[in-house]
């Protein structure tokens, strides 16, 4: 490949010959540059590389950018709106899954409201049977099974002996149990007095042992041994207290939750 370079002086000025030269060699590096340019292009395998120039105005380069942008805020906008009803749909949906939830719950609500109309009655009936069942406990919770107990009496008694009377005298809700004969005696819920005949001189302590004996029965005190005749024939009317303790009551008109206590 061959350059040709031409140079042209100026006429008619001085030292022409070295202006000459000099513009000699500022036109062969202006021109090495682009062999130089195409020599390595054509080593690396590339399009030489060439100046460009921008000749747009201004004002069409701003024009142009204004639109990349309106186009970027309209996509920004697109995006938002899309966002925005995604948004007010999750809401919606939410809102009436409540709605339908709040439904269900008051329609259970009213049902449960029926149902229990139906046994309105039911804890008015059951305020009165507890009230029938404490006045029952309260009336009743001192009995004893007397026929029991005058059995054993009976048969502690000695052998010539016959039981006239037996009087009980017990607690109550609205009297408080007898005080004992002797002070010495323990308090219980209530006080027994026999009087049994007899037509010999009793043994006093065989006696009270026997009735000591029997469940219920504490501390029993010989009081008074008085000696009579009836159609010539001499006994022995004996009179003895005997404290009533709890263990004597029956039980039967407990509760279910008492008798489990």
């Amino acid at each position: 490949m061959s350059i040709s370079l031409k140079s042209k002086t100026a006429k008619g000025k001085p030292g022409s010959g070295k202006d000459a030269a000099n513009g000699a060699g500022v036109a062969a590096q202006e021109v090495a540059k682009p062999a130089a340019a195409f020599t390595l292009a054509r080593v690396v395998g590339t399009k030489p590389y060439l100046p460009q120039v921008n000749l747009l105005p201004p004002s069409i380069v701003a024009k142009r950018a204004l639109q990349r942008l309106k186009r970027l805020l309209l996509l920004l906008l697109l995006l938002v709106v899309v966002i925005a009803v995604g948004l007010y749909a999750w809401s919606a949906l939410d809102a009436k899954s409540a709605h339908d939830q709040l439904q269900a719950s008051q329609q259970e609500n009213a049902r449960l409201l029926r149902e229990q109309a139906k046994y309105a009655e039911v804890p008015k009936i059951i305020k009165q049977i507890s009230l029938v069942d404490n006045a029952r406990i309260v009336g009743m919770g001192n009995e004893v099974a007397w026929s029991g107990y005058i059995a054993q009496v009976q048969k502690a008694l000695p052998k010539d002996a016959v039981l006239q009377s037996m009087t009980a005298t017990i607690q109550s809700p609205i009297a408080a149990a007898p005080s004992p004969v002797d002070p010495l005696q323990t308090q219980g819920i209530g006080m027994i007095t026999l009087v049994h005949r007899s037509l010999t001189v009793p043994d006093a302590a065989q006696w009270l042992d026997s009735l000591s004996k029997i469940t219920g029965f504490v501390d029993p005190l010989y009081s008074t041994a008085e000696s009579t005749s009836d159609d010539g024939t001499a006994y022995y009317d004996v009179t003895t207290t005997v404290q009533l303790t709890s263990e004597a009551l029956s039980g039967r008109f407990l509760t279910i939750e008492d008798e489990a206590k």
